[in-house]
C-alpha cells in the first residue's frame, strides 16, 4: 500500500508542476480551491515573467492577464501550491505514458552498476555530460520507434539510428542543464548506481503510478 502511495504521488507532482500557466489559470477558475496560497513563489514566479517581457517589478501586468482572463491578485494562488483537493480532478496527460514505460524500464537496473548502451559516447568520440543519466529514456523512445517502423534499422541503417539516438541523448542532457527542470525519473538511474549525482549526495524518489 505504501508504494502504491509513494508511485501515485510522484505521479500527481510531475504532472501537476509540469503545467503551464493557462493550463493553471484553468484550473483555478474551476475551483479556486484548488490552490493554496504561496507568496514567495508566486512572486519569484512573477519576476521572471516580467523580466522576460521587458518589464520592471513595478510594471503591470493587466494587459497580458486581461487575455487570460485573471487579474494579478489571482497570480498568488495560480502561481502558488496546489492544494490536495486538486487530485482527484487530475487528468492524466498522454505523455505520461513515456515517463511511466522509463519507470518501468528502471525497475530492471542493478544497483552499483551504470547502465550500458551502444549509442554511449565511446573512447574515439567525445563524451556527453551525463549521458548515462538519460540511457533509459533514449532505449524507451528506440523501442516506440520501432513499434511503429518494426524494420526501421534495415531502412535507415544502424549507423544512422544510433546517430539519432546519440542526438536525442545529447538534447536530452543539454535540456536538463540549462534548464530548472524536475527529472526526478531520469535521475534514479544514475544516482542508485553511483550514490551520487551533480552534487546530491542521495536522491530521495519514488515510482510513478503505472495506472
Amino acid at each position: 500500500m505504501e508504494d502504491i502511495l509513494e508511485r501515485t504521488n510522484l505521479k500527481q507532482t510531475i504532472i501537476l508542476e509540469s503545467m503551464t500557466l493557462p493550463e493553471r489559470i484553468e484550473l483555478y477558475k474551476q475551483d479556486v480551491n484548488f490552490f493554496v496560497q504561496n507568496e514567495d513563489r508566486s512572486a519569484e514566479a512573477i519576476a521572471q515573467w516580467k523580466h522576460c517581457l521587458g518589464l520592471q517589478l513595478e510594471d503591470a501586468l493587466d494587459v497580458r492577464l486581461q487575455d487570460l482572463g485573471i487579474c494579478e491578485e489571482d497570480l498568488q494562488c495560480v502561481l502558488g501550491d496546489f492544494s490536495e483537493q486538486v487530485s482527484a480532478y487530475m487528468t492524466t496527460p498522454l505523455w505520461w505514458e513515456i515517463c511511466d514505460q522509463v519507470h518501468t524500464s528502471l525497475e530492471g537496473f542493478v544497483e552499483g552498476e551504470l547502465p550500458s548502451a551502444t549509442f554511449l559516447s565511446s573512447k574515439d568520440e567525445d563524451s556527453i555530460p551525463y549521458e548515462h543519466v538519460f540511457v533509459t529514456w533514449v532505449d524507451v523512445a528506440t523501442e516506440r520507434l520501432r513499434k511503429e517502423v518494426p524494420n526501421i534499422e534495415s531502412i535507415i541503417g544502424d549507423l544512422t539510428l544510433r546517430k539519432e539516438q546519440r542526438g536525442l541523448l545529447e538534447n536530452l542532457c543539454t535540456l536538463s542543464r540549462s534548464t530548472e527542470v524536475n527529472y526526478q525519473l531520469a535521475m534514479v538511474q544514475l544516482a542508485t548506481a553511483t550514490g551520487t549525482l551533480m552534487g546530491h549526495s542521495q536522491v530521495e524518489w519514488s515510482a510513478a503510478d503505472s495506472n
